[in-house]
């Protein structure tokens, strides 16, 4: 589903990413950790075409998608969705209307949309605040608003840039057992980019360690976990 070959990009002189290589399955779940300014969000706007390599290439679902100093596909043909850390949300929309703006698949059929906005409100722990605006939401719950938001794409690929950094930490293993649940039950490829090492433990999967625009090492969880130990 997701193929990045030895891909480069420098902005401003500095080198912030250096022949990465990082190929996801369809339907898997892939982390990428690391540190801040390792070039964890770089990879994901060049994945979702916001920029290009300057080097190497990135294929989705078998087709190249950028090459060196050119996107092929524009972002909204690509069938990817991104949930960026600050939510990127509209002030003037309410929660529901985030949600059912742009959708398609399940949210473009009247018949199907109602019950699919709940789905993902519930998902989100925001059914009771449905009618709300942004900025009546604590920062925990724009975060999850945007996440829902980048699910009611139905994306065949989703990027998940820190989702649950302002997330209540009672709250986070529940949000990502449900959002596990759902990219299992509608086949939905993730790449999901952490700095905090500690996600690993129930998010799963395989795990992409980041360090200075370089993958490092590419482990099993419980391999990354025994690493981690370690060092």
């Amino acid at each position: 589903m997701l193929k990045i070959t030895d891909v480069a990009v420098t902005r401003n002189g500095r080198r912030l990413l250096d022949g990465v290589d990082l190929h996801l399955e369809l339907g898997e779940v892939g982390l990428l950790v690391g540190a801040s300014g390792t070039g964890k969000t770089t990879l994901l706007r060049l994945v979702a075409g916001l920029d290009v390599p300057d080097r190497g290439r990135i294929a989705i679902a078998g087709r190249i998608v950028s090459t060196a100093g050119e996107a092929l596909i524009p972002p909204h043909q690509r069938g990817v969705s991104m949930s960026f850390q600050d939510g990127a949300l509209w002030p003037h929309l309410s929660v529901e209307r985030h949600l059912r703006f742009g959708g398609c698949g399940r949210m473009a059929k009247r018949s199907g949309q109602d019950a699919f906005v709940n789905e993902l409100l519930d998902l989100a722990g925001l059914s009771a605040r449905r009618h709300e605006r942004p900025g009546h939401l604590s920062g925990g719950e724009r975060q999850l608003l945007g996440l829902a938001r980048a699910l009611a794409q139905e994306p065949r690929l989703l990027l998940l840039d820190e989702p649950l950094a302002h997330v209540d930490l009672r709250a986070q293993r529940r949000v990502a057992a449900t959002l596990l649940r759902h990219l299992r039950e509608c086949s939905i490829t993730a790449l999901w980019v952490t700095h905090r090492p500690e996600e690993v433990s129930f998010v799963g999967g395989t795990v992409s360690v980041l360090s200075d625009g370089r993958i490092e090492r590419q482990l099993s969880a419980a391999e990354f976990e025994a690493w981690l130990r370690e060092v």
